[in-house]
């Protein structure tokens, strides 16, 4: 009786989420929901004990045992040096339980990179330089996200790591500069990119500290990017704009701090 149940609540979920995401337009992600409320459906145990028990400690975020929703933060600055140019990834977030172990979050990025091209290049006026002109690049981005936490115990209670997988869908802007004093491929260059995609990862608690870990996901992700270039051709401006798609790598890495309520 409680299968067949079990099976009404599954059906009646994934069709109202299917509706939602179909005409969103994100059908990947629906495929995934679907998968995360079939392992919820029927991969969750129906002890009543679970529900009626608390567990109120630190081991973990978003307990599916617990009788108890969490809340998180996630915060990340990152500088990454390269030869040429320095990048600093930072970025954001608030993650919500809307079940015992499933949540979903808003993050937002700030992304900089700035740097010199050190090859021998000519300025506006014919003028040689062995340092060359000064470039950087702001992407900024908000990511709505979802994620399972799965009940590995011995995973939770033995080692303080709690995996996890989700979805996430995400719109950045992308602001290009170069030195206007030197030759350059363009004026100025705007970049908007749409994405979705799936991703998996873990949250790893650090020792000593009671409710902090150490989150780290990756993924793949559809991206969809519109550039608009403004450059120079025989002293006319020009507007160039370009559609590409791909499929991406997707990388996330942040400092998680939870919360009960």
């Amino acid at each position: 009786m409680k299968k067949a149940i079990n099976q009404v609540e599954f059906f009646a979920n994934y069709y109202l989420v299917s509706i939602i995401f179909t005409f969103a337009n994100m059908k990947i992600i629906t495929l995934i929901i679907f998968c995360f409320l079939v392992n919820n459906s029927f991969g969750q145990s129906n002890d009543v004990n679970h529900s009626t028990t608390a567990v109120k400690d630190f081991r973990t975020p978003y307990n599916p045992k617990g009788d108890y929703h969490t809340w998180g933060v996630k915060l990340t600055i990152l500088p990454i040096p390269y030869s040429d140019q320095t990048m600093i990834v930072s970025a954001l977030g608030i993650e919500y339980g809307i079940t015992k172990n499933q949540t979903i979050g808003l993050d937002g990025h700030f992304d900089y990179s700035f740097g010199v091209n050190s090859n021998i290049l000519v300025d506006t006026l014919g003028g040689i330089h062995s340092t060359g002109q000064d470039f950087h690049t702001t992407d900024l981005a908000a990511i709505l996200n979802y994620r399972y936490y799965f009940n590995m115990e011995n995973a939770r209670n033995n080692n303080g790591l709690y995996f996890y997988t989700g979805a996430f869908v995400k719109y950045g802007r992308v602001y290009y500069y170069e030195n206007q004093l030197y030759k350059s491929d363009y004026i100025s260059k705007d970049e908007n990119d749409y994405s979705e995609g799936i991703l998996l990862g873990a949250i790893l608690k650090i020792s000593s500290v009671k409710n902090v870990g150490l989150d780290a996901n990756v993924g793949l992700a559809h991206l969809e990017t519109d550039v608009t270039t403004v450059y120079k051709d025989n002293g006319n401006i020009k507007t160039k704009l370009e559609k590409l798609a791909s499929i991406i790598p997707r990388v996330g890495l942040y400092i998680h701090w939870w919360f009960y309520r």
